[in-house]
């Protein structure tokens, strides 16, 4: 079976040669068996150890000879287990049922191209390319390698041998598969010198037999791993603080919903996503038409819920253009005035289905998205209107794409769409840190919890308590009941604290089952429902880079604005900024390094898992790694990698 790779987004020549070395390449010195085939056979089902592990024995082997121990088993399959345990219990056992001699646990990090040891008996952690040693061509060719005599075999490195003075004899290398896509090698058990001999094929298949049982939980441990080896870069340390609820009495459990309304109605109804013409294909182009005009700064209090009708043809053939790429990622808010934006809000609101069913008054719609609108502030270089529309459109964009959808009622998808819009509401532009650092009204009011999260939901329920803006005023009193409460848990889910939390539940959601992205799971509970919608709008939050290049590089350049506003008030009221916040703007090489650590150590731990459990939302983290290469590109050169485009010329 041939040894394919990982599916990788077109990164120039990196990714060609990325690709390039998955090839197999033959060696007369190894015994190789080909991990992916014989330990899953690309299995369907993840979640089947039994079935998997049965595929691995095959016919000349018992399950009952693999005894390990119940205390292992426990601590490795336990979320709370911490790595550097996690780590020392695999060297310990893969020693005990191997009778080795020595043992180490690399991580493969596909995406610098390289292969980290965190636990080793022989030296302290360190990283070594992938295209380097027998870790490494085990890693990239996806095979395990048993080798008799190391030093006779082409890709052996022997600098860690000289620099520690062990000498290796025979190695055991094997890759530890994705549990999803067991086409990607997510790390590499290597075993050094068998006591007594060579190693055997019985010690190739105990040592596969480890490898499935930690597979799932290697996954989710590989993300801690790779913060462990940015301990020595203080800005990746900073990004990372930022989404780490550990030790802070800010953390709470994500997701918890305590009731489901029980009564039926069209609100209550399983959403179902058709794809109908969209609700602006009968629309005519039109020059906008006239918006309120802006109040004098001392006559706008700080939360304003004035309104205005929306006309009825706002839309000029160049919104046109944007109108039309709604349902694609190609969409550009940025690319639209606010107003006309206002009017593409109503129209997702329309082309979901859900307003007849939500028996919405399209009047009050209207005024609810115009006085979303002037809620947002301008002055917010990211943080603002356009920041709101993307996470809407984000949210839009991830149920009508995928089978998402089908986890959800209509009421679900209504209040995911009003959470989306209103999630960052009246943002005034600081973080939770620095609010609670000023003691500003905002975080005395709610005793610095969830400060701004907490202002945007008190808000968002508060306008739609206005009877010009009650969208929900046409629901059942449960209904309303639940959509607040929807409302409520996914703003509040959109604090940073809760990243991790986040991001662990979904690994665990991709580790034990494939079929969190399929049909057929509309009765899903609302616990389960909130989840989804919960991770649905984080991720909508942080999907600035995961559009096309132009776009996501316009959404850097504003945060980086935003995040030095911050900090030249923090340093005018004599505090320290945060090390991410220290920089110089037309520094581009930093601010590249700071958005290489946000891509590592935030965004791709969600996204990849997401992509896992939603194949259908792949698209936005090969644009996400696309960037990221973009991003390294700008880091090393401090400017960006230019494309020359073929044009066609007459002969």
């Amino acid at each position: 079976r041939c040894v394919r790779a990982h599916r990788l987004p077109h990164m120039g020549g990196g990714a060609s040669r990325a690709r390039a070395r998955y090839r197999s390449k033959a060696s007369a010195q190894e015994t190789t068996v080909h991990a992916s085939g014989s330990m899953s056979s690309h299995s369907s089902s993840p979640g089947s150890f039994g079935k998997r592990l049965k595929n691995f024995l095959g016919k000349g082997e018992e399950l009952k000879e693999f005894k390990p121990h119940v205390e292992f088993l426990r601590m490795i399959a336990s979320p709370n287990t911490h790595l550097d345990v996690y780590l020392s219990l695999i060297v310990s056992e893969v020693i005990r049922t191997l009778d080795a001699d020595r043992c180490s646990v690399y991580f493969v990090d596909e995406i610098r191209e390289e292969v980290f040891c965190v636990a080793s008996t022989l030296c302290e952690p360190f990283r070594l390319p992938w295209d380097k040693g027998v870790v490494g061509q085990s890693a990239r060719d996806g095979k395990l390698l048993n080798l008799h005599d190391v030093h006779s075999h082409w890709a052996f490195d022997n600098r860690i041998e000289k620099s520690t003075g062990y000498t290796v004899h025979t190695m055991l290398a094997l890759p530890i598969k994705h549990m999803v896509d067991d086409r990607r090698s997510i790390g590499v058990i290597q075993v050094l010198n068998k006591k007594n001999g060579t190693f055997t094929h019985h010690d190739e298949n105990e040592l596969g037999k480890i490898a499935m049982i930690i597979s799932d939980s290697f996954y989710r441990q590989r993300w801690r791993a790779f913060e462990t080896g940015a301990m020595n870069d203080r800005e990746a340390l900073s990004v990372i603080a930022e989404c780490s609820a550990q030790d802070n009495p800010r953390h709470s459990s994500v997701i918890r919903v305590t009731e489901r309304p029980t009564d039926t109605d069209a609100a209550t109804e399983r959403f179902v996503w058709r794809n109908h013409a969209p609700a602006w294909s009968g629309l005519e182009d039109a020059e906008s038409a006239e918006c309120e005009p802006e109040r004098a700064a001392e006559d706008t209090p700080v939360v304003c819920f004035s309104t205005v009708p929306i006309p009825a043809k706002p839309f000029s053939s160049d919104a046109m253009v944007h109108v039309r790429k709604l349902r694609t990622l190609e969409f550009d808010a940025l690319a639209c005035s606010p107003d006309e934006l206002v009017h593409m809000v109503l129209l997702v609101m329309e082309d979901t289905g859900v307003l007849p069913r939500c028996r919405v008054d399209p009047e009050q719609l209207r005024n609810w998205a115009w006085s979303v609108r002037r809620l947002y502030k301008d002055v917010n270089p990211y943080h603002n209107w356009f920041h709101a529309v993307n996470t809407y459109h984000g949210c839009y964009h991830q149920v009508i794409v995928s089978s998402l959808a089908n986890k959800f009622r209509c009421l679900d998808v209504y209040g995911l769409l009003i959470s989306a819009l209103c999630h960052d509401i009246d943002h005034p532009g600081y973080t939770n840190g620095f609010l609670v650092q000023e003691q500003s009204e905002l975080a005395i009011r709610y005793n610095d919890t969830s400060v701004l999260e907490n202002h945007h939901a008190h808000v968002a329920c508060e306008l739609l308590r206005k009877d010009e803006c009650a969208i929900g005023s046409g629901l059942r009193k449960t209904e309303q009941q639940a959509l607040r409460r929807i409302l409520i848990k996914s703003i509040l889910d959109t604090d940073m604290i809760n990243h991790r939390d986040i991001c662990h539940q979904a690994m665990t959601l991709a580790s034990s089952s494939s079929d969190a992205g399929k049909d057929g799971d509309g009765d899903a509970n609302a616990q389960d429902r909130q989840f989804w919608l919960s991770l649905c709008l984080h991720a909508s939050d942080l999907s600035a880079q995961c559009l096309p290049w132009s776009t996501a590089a316009e959404w850097e350049s504003r945060i980086s604005q935003e995040f030095l506003q911050q900090a030249e008030a923090e340093i005018a009221r004599g505090l320290t900024p945060a090390p991410f916040m220290q920089f110089s703007f037309d520094d581009v090489r930093q601010r590249s390094k700071l958005q290489l650590n946000f891509i590592d150590f935030v965004l791709l731990p969600m996204w990849d898992p997401y992509s896992q459990l939603v194949p259908q939302l792949r698209p936005l983290v090969d644009n996400l790694l696309a960037n990221r290469a973009m991003y390294d590109h700008r880091a090393s050169h401090g400017y960006d990698r230019r494309f020359t485009p073929t044009v066609a010329t007459d002969v």
